[in-house]
């Protein structure tokens, strides 16, 4: 063995792995343990909570205004749909039924009617009171007339494409200017003949009307001083057509928006206490499953991480590169214990399943020795370790048992038995006992040098896992 060589030692990941995963009781005994602390902790708090009148009534206060946040959400979202719906119908309503909507707004017909109401009011200077001017009042006479739900109800059953009130306002309006004693009837539709049956309608009832004004008021006259239809360009109506119809997709855009807002609000929890008896439990349970999980891969990973920084002779390859020919690997018979299987299927995984027993190990070994020593002129093999001298015993009798040419003989530990080295006697020739993953590299090298320094050398180990 050269001590002083510079020896690169590698991490075997399947090796860590496998041997992490070896200590599943202890990183199961490790999870369990954090989960009843986790555990325990959630359920003092619940305790110390729920003895804190203080505290409780901060907590119910808390839970009903989240309660009434999260119903008052549900119910406005709700709302909100049905709004938009019955929007999005009036709108669809709209377009259907509206004239205006039917209107070409590259051919829109317009038609005016303006009308002169004449009261034959003069002044006479030899009176000092004058008459009264009935101007003003013929001409809001007729204007009312011609903005009443009568006429608006008469002339609905005149024009059967308009179906309410509503409608025919958007193509009918009367306008007044008592200073001027005028009135202007303004009438719009899809073709001249439509605007014509408007103020001809119109022309017609205002004649009808004229002797209950002038019983009413008084005597006057009218005359028609224009009458217009024309046809014209409105970009004005044209947008307002393309807004009435894209308004249809934008409610059922933001219909869908609400329903989905209102599907992630349902599978949203309803909140819940966070307090009381029923609570807490539930909250011990979970911090137990979670501790648990969590103490599961805390526990993996301080076994991990104290397999990659401990200097322990892990593998034959460790062996190797400190110049150490391994002579002999004697695995342990395992107790079977419950669970064994576990360990079965771990060394099945990776690929470590043992068909040998201890004692074919110990046979094997033993011959592997005696043909090292013999081809030396050795009859005697003295084994020095740092390992217990039960199981270096109990090894020494199962070789014996195998080959009883060979004397076999344990002088002991030469780091911490000083009878060690009288106990090596004659022999110049030493064989190494150690322990898998338990032996470390440093024992193993002050053993090493304590032998040069009585003069002794290695042939070889034999591990023992």
């Amino acid at each position: 063995m050269n001590t002083n060589a510079v020896v690169e030692r590698e991490i075997d990941l399947k090796d860590l792995l496998y041997r992490t995963l070896k200590k599943w009781r202890k990183i199961i005994a490790g999870a369990i343990i954090i989960a009843i602390l986790a555990a325990l902790y959630q359920a003092a708090s619940g305790v110390i909570l729920m003895l804190d009148d203080e505290k409780l009534a901060e907590a119910q206060n808390k839970y009903e205004i989240a309660v009434n946040d999260y119903e008052a959400t549900g119910e406005r979202l709700r709302t909100n749909i049905v709004n938009l719906r019955e929007q999005s119908a009036n709108q669809q309503e709209y377009n259907e039924k509206s004239e205006l909507m039917r209107v070409d707004p590259m051919n829109k017909w317009i038609g005016n009617l303006q009308l002169y109401i004449d009261s034959k009011y003069q002044i006479d200077p030899s009176l000092t009171f004058q008459n009264v001017d009935l101007t003003t009042r013929l001409v809001a006479a007729y204007t009312s007339y011609l903005r009443s739900g009568e006429l608006y109800n008469d002339m609905l059953k005149e024009i059967q494409t308009v179906e309410e009130i509503r409608f025919l306002t958007e193509i009918y309006s009367v306008g007044a200017d008592p200073g001027t004693a005028t009135i202007t009837v303004n009438a719009v539709g899809k073709s001249e003949t439509d605007v014509r049956e408007i103020l001809d309608y119109v022309t017609t009832r205002i004649a009808e009307h004229y002797n209950a004004i002038s019983h009413a008021i008084g005597d006057h006259s009218y005359d028609i001083l224009t009458e217009s239809v024309y046809s014209t360009i409105d970009l004005d109506l044209d947008a307002k057509q393309k807004a009435n119809l894209l308004a249809i997709s934008d409610y059922a855009n933001a219909i869908g928006e609400q329903n989905e807002l209102l599907t992630e609000w349902e599978r949203t929890t309803r909140p819940r206490q966070e307090f009381g008896a029923w609570y807490t439990t539930k909250q011990a349970i979970k911090s137990f499953v979670i501790g648990g999980v969590v103490g599961v891969i805390l526990m993996f990973g301080w076994f991990a991480v104290c397999y990659a920084v401990s200097d322990t002779m892990k593998t034959e390859e460790d062996w190797k590169c400190f110049g150490i020919p391994v002579i002999g690997f004697i695995k342990k018979d395992r107790k079977e214990q419950h669970l064994h299987r576990i360990d079965d299927l771990i060394d099945c995984i990776f690929s470590r399943r043992h068909k040998t027993t201890e004692t074919q190990d110990c046979a094997l070994a033993a011959h592997n020795l005696s043909t090292a020593l013999h081809q030396q002129g050795i009859g005697r093999a003295v084994f020095v370790g740092h390992i217990e001298r039960v199981a270096a015993e109990r090894m020494m009798q199962k070789m014996s048992t195998e080959v009883a040419s060979i004397e076999f003989s344990f002088a002991g530990d030469p780091l911490t038995e000083s009878a060690a080295a009288a106990n090596i006697g004659g022999s110049e020739k030493i064989i190494l006992l150690a322990e898998n993953n338990v032996t470390h590299f440093r024992h193993v090298n002050q053993i090493h040098t304590i032998l040069q320094a009585l003069g002794k050398t290695s042939i070889g180990v034999i591990v023992i896992d």
